[in-house]
């Protein structure tokens, strides 16, 4: 060959070659990130994967809630607790102002109970309806992927992996 091919061969590659390597950069490097992410997710995940169904329904009908998310926000500060009413008369129980809601952790047994705002039992739930709780977290005990027990009332339910 001589040096004029090699040169051609050799020359920048035009606008629509580069944005086609760049497309395929990109693919590559988030096909990468997704397999990593999920081998190291399910490296974390522990088999048990919460609480069973028997347990979330004798939870949902001893209490009349079913619980939608425990949640760490504001920074870490507080414990977003969210339930859904599933029988409007049961779901009193929840706004019981000498046994509010607690939030065990599994790990270290510690309580949090302390709610930022103060609920009476005068609510009108309806259901169907998803309310929440907003619960201190104090020294930012729980953590995404953390285990809980909730408990409402005389009830509780174990194995709630925090968000």
């Amino acid at each position: 060959m001589t040096s004029q091919t090699w040169r051609r061969r050799l020359s920048k590659p035009s606008p629509v070659q580069m944005a086609w390597i760049l497309a395929g950069l990109i693919l590559a490097g988030a096909a990468a990130w997704l397999a990593v992410s999920f081998i190291l997710g399910a490296g974390n995940r522990s088999s048990d994967s919460g609480p069973s169904e028997a347990a979330r329904q004798a939870f949902e009908d001893q209490t009349g809630v079913r619980i939608v998310l425990v949640g760490v926000t504001a920074g870490g500060g507080m414990i977003d607790l969210r339930y859904q009413v599933i029988d409007s008369a049961q779901a009193l129980a929840v706004h019981d102002s000498k046994n509010p809601p607690k939030i065990i952790d599994e790990a270290s047994g510690k309580v949090l109970k302390t709610r930022w705002m103060n609920h009476n039992s005068d609510h009108n739930f309806r259901t169907g309806q998803t309310y929440y709780e907003l619960i201190l977290n104090q020294d930012g005990l729980l953590k995404p992927g953390s285990r809980v027990t909730v408990t409402f009332g005389d009830f509780q339910i174990e194995g709630i992996e925090v968000q």
